[in-house]
């Protein structure tokens, strides 16, 4: 590794740490440094035919769409920086997403499931209690601060995509917060979920989960479930769409949308309960009103 590319990667490092730029996570500059250091072995980062050559060559020999992108989303952060315009992504066709949850008898197996009186059972517990009810990412809640609590509300920093959110937290997880807190490992750690070792890993939260899924039953226990199911409940309890993206963290509310495609009888209901205006050709609008007849058009 030469010297001028280790001065000109600190530099690099300092721009990013700039409050003027976008801000990135720790985490994320130190991931980029160590995927730019890994290119840097293949080809010159200075010169933009080089790394074009790179990657033209890695697509011959059969890299997929995915292993690109991966590389392009690495120098996309390195090119600002070099005063260069950014590489345009190769176009994936976007993969159907699915949103799954758990179903009130899996809600009470991993609550019930996880109580207990020694270290891991408070641990589980209070974080499957908080995935639930503010579905946070498992990153956000490995990266959770003891000065990210409030009163009735988290502050989560340097979520997906470099965002920060406030999400509200109510009496029952708050309380198994608190309950873990008095028992965790290293209380003076900043972090509120820590191990023996020191502060929860992202990687440490797969294992956290694998350990849920023996204990409680619930073979299809995911932090991202837990998430999909704290966005659907939001949105059956009528939360208003723009709140459910703030709470969930989205940069674009359209991604909220795909929550409430799911559930055909929650649109139905909303509608009869809202009774929006008819259009009438030979009268003025009026509100929808049930029909007398009990099954529609049929029961006439």
């Amino acid at each position: 590794m030469s010297e001028d590319l280790e001065t000109k990667l600190k530099e690099f490092e300092d721009w990013m740490l700039d409050s003027q730029n976008p801000h990135y996570a720790n985490s994320t500059i130190a991931d980029t440094l160590r995927h730019l250091r890994n290119l840097a072995k293949h080809c010159d980062i200075f010169s933009r035919d080089s790394i074009l050559e790179f990657l033209r060559e890695k697509k011959r020999q059969g890299a997929s769409k995915k292993y690109i992108n991966e590389k392009v989303k690495y120098l996309n952060r390195w090119l600002p920086y070099r005063r260069e315009d950014r590489f345009e992504y190769i176009q994936t066709g976007r993969r159907k997403f699915t949103v799954n949850r758990f179903d009130d008898s899996e809600i009470k197996a991993l609550i019930e499931g996880t109580k207990g009186q020694v270290h891991e059972d408070w641990t589980d517990h209070a974080m499957v209690v908080l995935a639930l009810n503010t579905g946070l990412r498992a990153g956000e809640i490995a990266n959770l601060r003891i000065a990210d609590i409030h009163e009735d509300w988290l502050r989560v920093l340097n979520g997906k995509g470099e965002k920060d959110r406030d999400v509200l937290i109510q009496e029952y997880p708050m309380r198994a917060l608190r309950e873990y807190l008095v028992r965790r490992d290293h209380p003076e750690c900043e972090y509120v979920f820590t191990t023996r070792k020191g502060k929860v890993s992202v990687n440490y939260m797969e294992r956290i989960a694998r350990r849920i899924r023996q204990r409680t039953g619930v073979k299809s226990f995911k932090w991202q479930k837990c998430r999909h199911t704290y966005a659907k409940n939001l949105i059956d309890n009528k939360i208003d769409l723009l709140v459910v993206s703030q709470m969930m963290g989205h940069n674009d509310p359209r991604t909220t949308l795909i929550y409430t495609g799911i559930d055909t009888d929650f649109a139905l209901g909303y509608m009869r309960e809202r009774k929006p205006r008819e259009f009438r050709g030979d009268t003025v609008s009026k509100s929808c009103k049930s029909s007398d007849t009990p099954y529609g058009l049929a029961g006439i």
